[in-house]
């Protein structure tokens, strides 16, 4: 099937879809890292990507709250590709 038969929003939704998955998974947000004290006198390590809106995890472990943090942007990164929407991130894509 030639390109040209498919609606506009679907090809480029399946444009974006096969063209920028590296790039965009590469994207380096900042992230702002913090730690609290939670009630019962543990600390609680808070990671989050501000410019991913509600890209937020907590958790008594660190790496666990970076990987919970981790599946939230790729599944926000999936989310907008598969609508079709642009992937931006405060700087260009890092380069190997």
């Amino acid at each position: 099937m030639k390109d040209g038969l498919f609606p506009t929003s679907t090809r480029l939704s399946r444009l974006v879809c096969e063209s920028m998955p590296h790039d965009a998974f590469s994207i380096p947000y900042d992230m702002d890292v913090s730690s609290y004290p939670h009630d019962d006198g543990d600390w609680v390590c808070r990671l989050e990507y501000v410019e991913i809106p509600g890209c937020v995890a907590e958790s008594r472990d660190p790496l666990v709250a970076l990987a919970q943090l981790e599946a939230q942007r790729e599944q926000w990164i999936r989310e907008r590709m598969a609508n079709g929407e642009e992937v931006r991130g405060p700087r260009p894509p890092l380069t190997a």
